[in-house]
């Protein structure tokens, strides 16, 4: 809590939710399991304890960490004073937590398929629920000028409906994701859904982040760079198709949900968990 009144606020919010929660964990036969894994590093009460009692059970607790939640919340301290592993998806968490283990955001690729024919007036994509975030208004900028330039189509969707917004992608030649970096993130699901999809993507990576990715497939840009790597993908097929082939073989690889969970599993045995 950053402030007396919230901390007064989560305080009668768990008195008033107290009940309800140890009714539920009842039923549940909560503490007959092995393995706890705490999205978010979140227990059900901010004194942490559920963890406490699994902790006293000898129970095996790990925290997952999503996103915003260790950027801006940061660590509930009863909490990670108890866990045994740190996982998160998010790769600038690893400078933000000492004792954190990366594993990729879990993905199922197989629900998309591949591309294979291109439109005969090529189609960039972009998409936003928040211009500011992705830089928008200039990758807006950039593809009004491609359109002028090589005669190209370029398609930006806004607060659009999901299913509208896949199948305006899946019928795309070139997506931008994003240029701005904010928050550290280079990618998202956006991207690993045109990834999947066999499309080229281009994005912003940070140097800390584009080494640390094994041979990953974005076509890595700037906002001075991304009309001059969005022209190379223009005028060379074969370029285009090298990506976006190579997109969806790395999703694969490394985001499958089922890697995902041997790599978490790989960790619990190197632990010593399960032998």
């Amino acid at each position: 809590p950053r402030h007396p009144v919230e901390t007064g606020l989560i305080a009668l919010r768990e008195r008033l939710w107290r009940p309800r929660i140890e009714a539920a964990l009842k039923k549940l036969d909560f503490f007959s399991f092995d393995v706890y894994q705490l999205d978010g590093g979140l227990d059900f009460f901010r004194d942490g304890a559920c963890v406490k009692t699994l902790r006293d059970r000898g129970k095996k607790i790990v925290c997952c960490y999503l996103g915003s939640d260790l950027r801006t919340r940061g660590v509930i301290p009863a909490v990670d004073a108890t866990v045994d592993l740190n996982f998160t998806v998010e790769f600038d968490h690893l400078a933000l937590h000492p004792d954190i283990h990366f594993v990729f955001f879990p993905f199922d690729p197989f629900r998309f398929t591949v591309r294979t024919q291109e439109n005969p007036r090529l189609r960039i994509f972009h998409s936003a629920t928040n211009r500011r975030y992705k830089g928008s208004d200039h990758i807006i900028s950039v593809g009004k000028r491609l359109e002028r330039d090589f005669g190209v189509e370029f398609v930006f969707m806004e607060k659009t409906p999901y299913t509208e917004l896949l199948e305006a992608k899946s019928r795309s030649d070139i997506v931008v994701d994003q240029i701005t970096n904010l928050g550290g993130v280079g990618y998202g699901i956006s991207s690993l859904e045109a990834l999947s999809m066999g499309l080229p993507v281009c994005t912003r990576l940070t140097p800390e982040l584009e080494a640390f990715l094994p041979d990953h497939p974005f076509v890595s840009v700037t906002p001075e760079t991304l009309y001059d790597r969005l022209v190379d993908l223009i005028r060379d097929h074969g370029f285009r198709r090298e990506r976006g082939l190579q997109g969806r073989a790395w999703v694969e690889k490394y985001h499958d949900a089922r890697e995902v969970v041997r790599r978490i599993h790989e960790q619990y045995r190197s632990a010593g968990w399960f032998g």
